[in-house]
């Protein structure tokens, strides 16, 4: 009879497990009037907890006694590990393995909110390149088959219902506007616009070098562009037209910055309501990072330092934030001035502040920023050691090694702070 009880147990939590996991979000469940809760609302009151919950309250107890409030807490995946997650602007995208299907899956989540957008599937391999924030749509290349799904970024439906083979070879990661999606051709060395229809180049654009980076869209500029630079120093704006339809004439503007730059432009609206303008940050070699005007390419700024930078600088509540090869750098998105400095420079003059030969300390050390809003910032450090840091000044306020987590992604769009684990387990803390 006991032996009946245990296998009846089992079978009620493997079925609990099952109901979860039928929805894409998997650790939400619908309330009576249609909204969404919380797992851990579902499961208050109950004596035992399951150990997915308990393991997901444990993470969660981590993360806020350095993050603060909780936006959200969700599993993802199926039952699949994910293999790789980005975070590029709402977007919160996974590739998931081992799933539902047994193929690649690509599932989208609303960064905002939690909620799951859309899954879908895209072959047999991994993804290539790394799915960009477009404008209604989202370009996943895989790898080995060159094979290509263009998706509606927000329902998931494959514009015109096909897979196709991609024709071009990306040397950059793409960006998408609907059904037209933007990268480097390697075979060419030249700027391309691809259909999502048939995997073919609609036009390309002749530049002086190869885009070798990922480009990036202008959002809510009176004049949509796709801005790239290239392996020479030439910075591009080019109109975004689609790519079954008139080619642009040129560029709308091009400036020789000089020296190559080492990774891929970032771009952002900064300043107050009274005084916004656009900014698109660029990464040198040359140890210089370039704040640019979007609308014309001209340059705003430059913080010169005497390193090359070596990651694409993020861009979270009108800072920019970066690390050349020696240090990591916080500074005002609308000047180009430093707004952090590290506590040995205090009292010194602005010449010696300037300097840039001491051994870095505090906030310098840091890798990346993960989250930003008006009081603190949360800094990565090597693989899991985060530091949360006085917005204004930078100063170190906590640290702490984060366990068992295996992402932690950098939240331009609302600062909250991202983390999640192989086994689906993601949450956002304000």
């Amino acid at each position: 009879m006991s032996k009946h009880f245990a296998l009846l147990s089992i079978a009620l939590v493997l079925g609990l497990l099952g109901a979860c996991a039928s929805d894409e979000s998997e650790t939400m469940m619908t309330a009576d009037d249609g909204h969404m809760m919380a797992l851990d609302d579902v499961t208050n009151g109950m004596s035992d907890v399951d150990p997915t919950i308990a393991r997901m309250r444990a993470l969660e107890a981590q993360v806020e006694g350095i993050a603060g409030k909780k936006a959200w807490s969700a599993r993802f995946g199926g039952g699949g590990t994910i293999t790789r997650a980005w975070l590029s602007g709402s977007h919160l995208v996974l590739e998931i393995r081992g799933g539902r299907t047994g193929q690649t899956e690509i599932q989208d989540i609303d960064v905002r909110t939690g909620e799951a957008r859309w899954i879908t599937v895209v072959g047999p391999n991994a993804l290539d390149r790394a799915p960009t924030d477009g404008d209604g749509g989202m370009a996943l290349i895989t790898a080995r088959d060159n094979g290509l799904t263009v998706v509606n970024d927000v329902t998931g439906g494959r514009f015109f219902n096909v897979r196709t083979q991609l024709a071009p070879v990306p040397s950059s990661d793409p960006v998408a506007v609907g059904p037209t999606f933007y990268m480097g051709d390697q075979l060419s060395g030249k700027f391309a616009a691809v259909s999502a229809a048939s995997g073919n180049v609609g036009w390309y654009f002749e530049s002086e070098g190869r885009c070798v980076s990922a480009p990036v869209l202008t959002h809510g500029m009176p004049r949509q562009l796709v801005v790239f630079g290239t392996n020479t120093g030439w910075i591009y704006g080019v109109p975004a037209k689609a790519a079954d339809g008139v080619p642009p004439d040129d560029a709308a503007w091009a400036h020789d910055l000089g020296g190559s730059f080492t990774a891929a432009p970032n771009f952002a609206m900064v300043g107050d309501e009274e005084n916004r303008q656009s900014l698109v940050v660029f990464p040198g070699k040359d140890g210089w990072l370039y704040g640019c005007d979007a609308a014309t390419g001209r340059r705003n700024w430059v913080l010169r330092t005497n390193a090359p930078f070596s990651h694409r600088a993020s861009i979270i509540g009108g800072r920019v934030y970066a690390r050349n090869s020696e240090r990591f750098f916080c500074v005002d998105g609308t000047t180009g001035q430093r707004a952090w400095w590290p506590e040995s420079a205090e009292g010194r003059s602005e010449y010696e502040r300037s300097q840039l030969f001491e051994a870095p300390e505090g906030f310098e050390l840091a890798d990346r920023a993960l989250a930003a809003n008006g009081d603190r910032v949360i800094l990565l450090s090597g693989a899991n050691r985060l530091m949360r840091c006085n917005a204004e000044s930078g100063k170190i306020e906590s640290e702490t090694t984060l366990g068992g987590f295996d992402f932690f992604l950098t939240n331009e769009v609302t600062g909250a702070l991202v983390v999640g684990t192989r086994d689906g387990i993601f949450m956002a803390y304000e």
